[in-house]
């Protein structure tokens, strides 16, 4: 190891820089979260946040059977322009502030679990995020939304650790109560969290120090359970505005969202990605055969994700008919099946696990019978 890679090591080891870090990402991300914030006028959904925010409440409250969303973000929208008034700065400011607060947030949960360089690493891909962007500049729920689920999943991950302080599980059920009276997709947030509990047998250890914080949070969105389960009635028998699936290249479209779409950056992450996996399932799986039978589903799935950009004239299948569309599926099921429930999987993988590909497949599969595979929702 060279001189500079041992200052290196050292500099991002330091306490002072781990103390400051989460402070200097959040002033870099209120800056780029802010920079050109009025740059275009009200658009796309921003009128409805704003009606609402003008309505009479009672009104408001009476429609809300008929809301896609529960009304936290309308509500908090409403309080602010009654004292900041109506305008694409007063409206969008929040939404500015809750997306730069995810930042550090972000670098905390990664950087406790996968060390400093991946909490910076996976702070700059959400403070650089074009998507991530957009929702700061945009008067909807999304950037709240976010928020509130990363600081949930965090807490959540403390709880399991041992760390039941007063303090960490108020937090948990403030943060978790507020995601789901934020967006309906706040009940898969939760989903992904119990999941994850149910699995992993050194964090069930702590279901005393748990099953407090879970109960004050299901009883505080019992009142809107009922609604819920009626929208999600309606959205499956009736279908939602959200247009069908057309084939598996969607997944390979959203997937190429988490790198601006930029074909380069892509192709190399996902590269990255393939290998790292490789060498993951070399070491868990004692199995030949099944270890061979892994490594060639992996590679049929990094094919298919990296053909959005990249032309492989050698695969046999059409990349747009339902034989390829279900290999895929049963392919990438077989590789999370055996990663999930290996033994050698640590609880906070799992988490991992489920809070990368729950949205990117478990809402592809879904969508057959109640369309909601949209960007903005993915991310």
């Amino acid at each position: 190891m060279t001189n500079i890679d041992s200052n290196a090591i050292s500099f991002l080891e330091n306490p002072r820089f781990q103390r400051a870090a989460p402070w200097l990402l959040l002033l870099l991300a209120l800056y780029f979260r802010f920079w050109r914030l009025t740059s275009t006028e009200i658009y796309l959904d921003e009128p409805f946040t704003i009606f609402w925010a003008q309505a009479p409440l009672l009104e408001y409250l009476k429609l809300l059977i008929h809301e896609n969303n529960p009304p936290l973000h309308n509500l908090f929208v409403k309080a602010w322009t009654a004292i900041f008034g109506i305008g694409p700065l007063s409206v969008r400011f929040p939404s500015a502030i809750f997306s730069a607060m995810t930042v550090p947030v972000i670098y905390k949960v990664t950087s406790r679990y996968w060390g400093v360089l991946a909490g910076l690493g996976a702070a700059i891909l959400l403070l650089f995020s074009n998507y991530h962007q957009q929702f700061a500049h945009e008067a909807r729920a999304y950037a709240l939304l976010a928020f509130l689920a990363t600081v949930s999943v965090y807490t959540f991950m403390k709880l399991c650790e041992g760390e039941s302080d007063k303090r960490t599980r108020w937090l948990y059920v403030l943060s978790t109560v507020a995601m789901l009276y934020t967006h309906f997709f706040g009940v898969a947030v939760l989903l992904i969290e119990l999941s994850v509990l149910v699995f992993s047998a050194p964090w069930r250890k702590r279901w005393p120090a748990l099953k407090g914080p879970l109960l004050y949070t299901l009883l505080l969105f019992l009142p809107y359970v009922g609604l819920f389960v009626y929208r999600s009635f309606l959205s499956v028998s009736q279908g939602t505005w959200v247009r069908h699936l057309e084939d598996i290249k969607e997944v390979a479209y959203i997937t190429s969202m988490m790198t601006n779409r930029s074909a380069l950056l892509f192709v190399v992450l996902m590269t990255l990605f393939w290998l790292a996996t490789v060498r993951q399932m070399n070491q868990m799986f004692q199995n030949k055969a099944l270890r061979t039978i892994l490594l060639i589903t992996c590679s049929f799935i990094f094919v298919t994700l990296c053909s959005y950009y990249v032309d492989f004239p050698s695969i046999p299948v059409d990349v747009h008919s339902k034989v390829y569309e279900l290999l895929f599926l049963v392919g990438f099921g077989l590789i999370f099946v055996c990663v999930f429930f290996s033994s050698k999987v640590k609880p906070e993988q799992r988490m991992l696990l489920l809070w990368l590909f729950a949205p990117l497949i478990g809402m592809y599969i879904v969508s057959y019978k109640a369309p909601m595979y949209l960007d903005r929702y993915v991310f």
